[in-house]
């Protein structure tokens, strides 16, 4: 199956680190309203998200993960991005998850990890009190070191349809922040599997935090884990592979047909 032009040319621009794309083909501005994290949030286009990606660490190398998205494209597709920053306090990584094709690809996951040394240290109630700044209250915490804030799609606080449907328990997917190692490296999606039952917590924008330290972070905090997943992209990404790669079938068969239609008649 052929990639269509304005995706192609989308991965063409991360791969190679071209900032070329042309307006149409990649410009799509981001979902208003929601929580961004290092300057990325869910809804951004691929290439929005690579340029903040450059901008934010314009020394450092951005590593492509990428696969074969089976039943749709023969050759890898980019399915993330990530990036570290080890020449600052802190140390910092920055993953971003992007959705697949038959989708148009944007951000539906972005995470950040941040490392502070041992004599760089900070308070527990440092730490959350930046997290309150940016996020406002949590709805829940976990052990003191594990926070959930739950939002609607344009960034508003989503706490009783989270709380009524226990959504601060939903699996978070395989969102766990990547080192990069290599400018590119096989990475698998975890939008091409089964689509799970429908839940109310596919309308969320889920931000988790957790915090790290001596103690388990009692006191003392050496290391900020963030992430931010979109479930209603999850979902819709994953019904719209689901129906693709079941109607395969009938798509191979009506090009056949085409095909055929146009052959030109026999000279008896």
């Amino acid at each position: 199956m052929r990639i269509p032009f304005a995706l192609t040319l989308c991965v063409l621009c991360i791969v190679t680190g071209i900032a070329l794309c042309p307006q149409k083909a990649c410009a799509q501005a981001a979902v208003p309203g929601v929580p961004e994290i290092a300057g990325i949030r869910t809804g951004m286009t691929a290439q929005q998200a690579y340029e903040v990606l450059k901008a934010h660490a314009p020394r450092a190398r951005i590593s492509i993960g990428q696969n074969i998205v089976e039943g749709v494209s023969a050759k890898p597709v980019p399915n993330l991005m990530t990036v570290k920053v080890d020449d600052a306090v802190p140390m910092e990584i920055i993953t971003v998850w992007l959705t697949t094709p038959p989708s148009k690809q944007v951000v539906w996951a972005v995470g950040e990890t941040l490392t502070y040394p041992p004599d760089n240290k900070m308070t527990k109630a440092t730490a959350v009190s930046a997290l309150h700044k940016k996020f406002g209250t949590e709805m829940s915490s976990q052990s003191g070191y594990s926070y959930y804030w739950p939002f609607d799609l344009q960034g508003g606080p989503a706490t009783a349809v989270a709380s009524g449907s226990n959504c601060v328990n939903v699996q978070n997917l395989s969102v766990s922040i990547v080192e990069p190692t290599e400018p590119t490296f096989t990475s698998v999606s975890p939008l091409i599997y089964s689509v799970s039952p429908k839940s109310p917590c596919d309308s969320l924008v889920d931000v988790r935090v957790q915090l790290n330290g001596p103690a388990n972070a009692a006191e003392y905090v050496t290391t900020i884990a963030l992430t931010e997943v979109d479930h209603s992209l999850v979902r819709s990404t994953k019904e719209a592979y689901s129906a693709y790669v079941a109607n395969a079938g009938a798509r191979q068969r009506q090009e056949e047909a085409d095909k055929a239609r146009q052959q030109q008649a026999p000279v008896f």
